[in-house]
């Protein structure tokens, strides 16, 4: 799996390489290449993605499966020590963030591939630009992981609020008749706890969303940043040739999208860190 994967970062180069030296600079080679290169890097890309996802999701249901099997060999004390909110918020809110994470997963690993092809393809073209992208790269990682270590703290607060919210639900429908009764206790129950929970839970969601995209937006800039850079070091000092530095930047806009689906795949990996810890903080009994 690994081996086609990068294997589509290969033919993603060759396609790059093959436009600068033919298409560009008018060395002929025709355009039936072209689009057999083409058409190889999207079989190959495609089959390595849908094989990723596979993995993925045979690993989200064999955790489903085996949470069910847990609780059902548990002892019933073990199942009330614990509380059913916790549980029911585990079987829904823990095995979709897995799901989603290991959705995302393909692009992180297609993406990361990619760019190290990528890098080796620059290096080829230039070395000296080649050091200034590593430089604004490793500016943007720093950047990213101080922004995805914020979210990640954020959704661990956002888990643990889900946690009182699914205990809430369990009282509206366990103490349904008794609230409907008693409505001044259903409505100190609904502006005391609902309410506070709802707001906390949403302030939370959206700190998360705002450290996503900002660790997005910061990726964005760092790569519009470094074609400019290039363009100004390789037209007002000579570090390179205007083709080479339309090579290099063309290299940079093609890593961009890959790039961008990588780092938007760390938050969701950072999640599904948060609901394994979860999912082995319930205590059940072991798998058998």
């Amino acid at each position: 799996m690994l081996a086609l994967t990068t294997l589509s970062g290969a033919l993603g180069i060759g396609i790059l390489s093959y436009i600068n030296r033919y298409l560009l600079q008018g060395n002929g080679g025709g355009f039936l290449p072209f689009l057999l290169l083409l058409a190889l890097y999207f079989i190959a890309a495609s089959y390595a993605q849908l094989q990723l996802a596979k993995i993925g999701q045979n690993f989200v249901c064999q955790m489903q499966t085996q949470l069910v099997k847990r609780i059902m060999d548990s002892h019933e004390e073990q199942i009330q020590l614990i509380g059913k909110p916790k549980i029911l918020a585990s079987l829904g809110s823990d095995i979709h963030s897995l799901s989603v994470a290991f959705t995302r997963l393909p692009e992180l690993v297609q993406g990361t591939l990619f760019v190290l092809a990528c890098f080796a393809y620059l290096l080829a073209l230039s070395a000296k630009l080649f050091l200034i992208t590593l430089l604004m790269m490793l500016a943007m990682i720093v950047g990213t992981h101080i922004v995805v270590q914020r979210h990640y703290h954020s959704f661990r607060q956002m888990r643990r609020i889900d946690n009182e919210i699914q205990r809430q639900y369990e009282t509206s429908l366990n103490g349904h008749k008794e609230l409907t009764l008693n409505r001044y206790r259903a409505e100190r129950f609904y502006n005391q706890e609902v309410l506070p929970t709802a707001a906390q839970r949403r302030d939370t969601h959206i700190r998360a969303d705002a450290y996503h995209a900002l660790a997005i937006n910061w990726g964005n800039s760092i790569m519009l940043a470094t074609v400019g850079i290039i363009y100004y070091l390789a037209s007002y000092h000579g570090w390179a040739s205007s083709a080479d530095a339309t090579a290099i930047s063309m290299t940079l806009l093609f890593m961009r999208a890959p790039l961008t689906a990588a780092v938007g795949a760390l938050p969701m990996l950072m999640q599904s860190k948060v609901a394994l810890q979860a999912l082995a903080d319930l205590g059940l009994a072991d798998y058998a």
